[in-house]
């Protein structure tokens, strides 16, 4: 609207809603420069969300940079009618709203498109955030993972040492029986013998 007001006001106000025009698409290349660079930085699967978004922003982006240059055109082409003349024709005022509201739609647009341009960057910044959780989530079952492997090696060193154990103790069972046999045969033996 301020732009519009500038340009129905005179040739300099036109001139000074160009170059404002030119500010804002200057800070909306820069931040879909500033996105396609962060975008570049994360990982495929975020990298494949964004990717389209961003192109499609490039684009719109192209087209109000198209529609801004045609809205500049003709603001000089009116300047110009407007210099050569003493006075202002109805076809000149005419070149004047429609150069007015060319450079006040792509005006909006910019803006949009920057706020979009915004927007993807704080989806961006969120997918980050989420996969660093992930990330942090993976590591720390991975070293519970860890941990539950060295006590499952601890737990089958434990029960093979009390396997041995009852292997060891029933060898002893077999021994310890095998020579109370022996010594009851030997003291029936030595009884038969005195009787």
């Amino acid at each position: 609207q301020e732009i519009k007001d500038q340009l129905e006001a005179g040739g300099s106000s036109e001139k000074q809603g160009a170059v404002e025009v030119g500010r804002k698409a200057g800070r909306a290349d820069q931040a879909l420069r500033q996105m396609e660079m962060e975008a570049r930085t994360l990982p495929p699967e975020a990298r494949s969300h964004l990717d389209p978004m961003i192109k499609a922003y490039r684009a719109e982006f192209s087209g109000l940079q198209k529609a801004v240059e045609a809205a500049r055109q003709a603001a000089e082409r009116g300047e110009l009618l407007e210099d050569g003349s003493s006075g202002k024709t109805a076809k000149d005022r005419d070149r004047l709203v429609d150069s007015t509201s060319i450079l006040t739609g792509a005006s909006r647009q910019l803006g949009e498109a920057h706020r979009q341009s915004l927007e993807a960057e704080q989806i961006g910044l969120d997918v980050m955030s989420d996969l660093r959780q992930q990330r942090e989530m993976i590591l720390r079952t991975r070293a519970n993972v860890g941990e539950i492997g060295e006590n499952t090696a601890l737990a089958k060193r434990l029960l093979s040492s009390i396997g041995r154990r009852a292997a060891a103790n029933r060898y002893l069972v077999y021994v310890v029986a095998a020579l109370m046999v022996i010594m009851m045969i030997v003291a029936v033996y030595f009884m038969s013998k005195q009787a």
